[in-house]
């Protein structure tokens, strides 16, 4: 396993933001999930192990309902992201759709697009491996509607009714990073919880709390497995403990010498009637029934609406791949480097170093 830091990308989930910020729910189509009203969307809550049924020939849909977002939110989702899952062992097809406040649901594309750096060689249809999987996504959404639910839908290939796994979804955003990071990059591995006492007669009594980091699911987070689904994973959890890292990442580099036009986007306040005419910009959230009064952003492709906004500063989990570089022959992305993560600190600092040219420095930790 190579554990350092090249060009790295980060994944921002907007699902998560949406339920943090909205008065938003989570519908599910199927009777009975396992905990029960098991919440699927978002980071937080990846080590518990939730299932459903599949019930042959019919459509089972996770929804986000009351979202109130227009479709130029929404084209910029550009990768979905599924863990702890057993959708390849059981023959089972994705797809994403949008449905307005009034009007049919539109599609969102999910593509297999491993040059890009941002997925693997899947398909919606045709999923290589259980455990995590990668896919790309394209919005074809109309721009000026309004979209009230996002719902993922899993169709069973087979003929017989099939419990899934799934221990989470992640829809959003990803950055690319420009270049490599500066050289005085590092990732290092903390034991946490660890205590040890003295005994009157001199002995050392070392106490464990802690045995790293939690699995996703049933699996290894972000690992690959390509089994038969007949109770192997149940059967060999134990042997998946012992496997598994028992401490907790640090992610510490720099990315010296960037634009500003990947740092930071221009804002329209939200009564600056001028400034809204005189440039498309995008819309975030639909708050009334006039899109003129809502404050808008250019573009969702830069640090500071994706990292300031969408994940408070770091302090919403995040996903990041350390080395955009990191594949295999076949051009598909390794999982060595991907971690779940959050900011150490409160806020993220741009430093200016030349007019439109910053530094900004990451301080973070492995989310567990």
């Amino acid at each position: 396993m190579r554990e350092y830091i090249k060009q790295p990308t980060i994944y921002v989930d907007y699902g998560q933001y949406m339920l943090t910020r909205q008065n938003i729910l989570q519908g599910i189509s199927f009777d009975q999930t396992i905990p029960p009203q098991a919440n699927f969307f978002g980071l937080k809550d990846l080590s518990t192990r939730k299932t459903f049924t599949l019930i042959a020939g019919v459509e089972s849909e996770i929804k986000l309902y009351g979202i109130k977002a227009l479709g130029k939110f929404l084209n910029q989702m550009n990768y979905l992201a599924i863990y702890g899952h057993t959708l390849a062992s059981t023959q089972t097809e994705i797809k994403i759709t949008a449905t307005p406040q009034s009007g049919t649901a539109q599609n969102i594309n999910i593509l297999p697009d491993s040059n890009s750096g941002i997925c693997n060689n899947n398909t919606a249809s045709t999923i290589k491996y259980d455990g995590f999987s990668l896919f790309k996504l394209e919005g074809n959404l109309d721009d000026n509607i309004i979209f009230d639910t996002i719902s993922i839908s899993f169709i069973s290939q087979t003929n017989v009714d099939l419990t899934l796994d799934l221990a989470g979804i992640s829809i959003g955003r990803s950055f690319n990073f420009p270049h490599r990071v500066d050289l005085n990059a590092k990732i290092s591995f903390d034991q946490m919880d660890i205590t040890e006492a003295r005994t009157q007669d001199g002995k050392r009594i070392t106490s464990v709390n802690f045995n790293g980091r939690k699995k996703h699911g049933l699996f290894i987070p972000f690992q690959n497995y390509l089994q038969t689904y007949n109770g192997y994973y149940e059967q060999n959890n134990d042997m998946q403990e012992l496997t598994m890292r028992t401490s907790i990442a640090n992610i510490n580099f720099q990315v010296s010498y960037i634009d500003d036009d990947l740092l930071i986007t221009n804002y329209k306040l939200p009564f600056d009637a001028k400034g809204y005419d005189e440039q498309e910009t995008e819309v975030i959230f639909e708050n009334s029934q006039s899109v003129s009064n809502i404050g808008s952003y250019e573009s969702h492709n830069t640090l500071d609406v994706l990292l300031s906004i969408f994940t408070y500063n770091g302090q919403l989990p995040f996903m990041i791949n350390t080395d955009l570089s990191n594949k295999y022959n076949d051009n598909e992305l390794k999982n060595d480097t991907f971690y779940i993560v959050k900011n150490k600190k409160k806020s993220f600092e741009f430093k200016p170093i030349s007019p439109q040219i910053y530094n900004i420095k990451f301080d973070l930790v492995e989310y567990s």
